[in-house]
């Protein structure tokens, strides 16, 4: 079992644009950086990355923030 793997993950976790040192599901999804006032954050948790990605099938990405931006 190689830890390799583990670091390599943390790192990816850790990259983010801004004050915001990780980025959530949905712009971990879209491989972009997550603003720290990034709309989707709130409902989209890191932890949480299968969330983003079914509404994201349904719905496409400027859909949801569109959405949410209006709430």
């Amino acid at each position: 079992m190689s830890t390799t793997g583990d670091v390599e993950m943390q790192e990816e976790d850790q990259e983010g644009g801004g004050n915001n040192p990780k980025r959530c599901a949905a712009c971990k999804y879209l491989r972009r950086r997550c603003a720290h006032d990034c709309v989707l954050a709130p409902y989209f948790p890191a932890s949480h990355p299968h969330r983003y990605a079914s509404v994201h099938r349904v719905f496409g990405a400027s859909n949801v923030a569109r959405l949410l931006q209006d709430l």
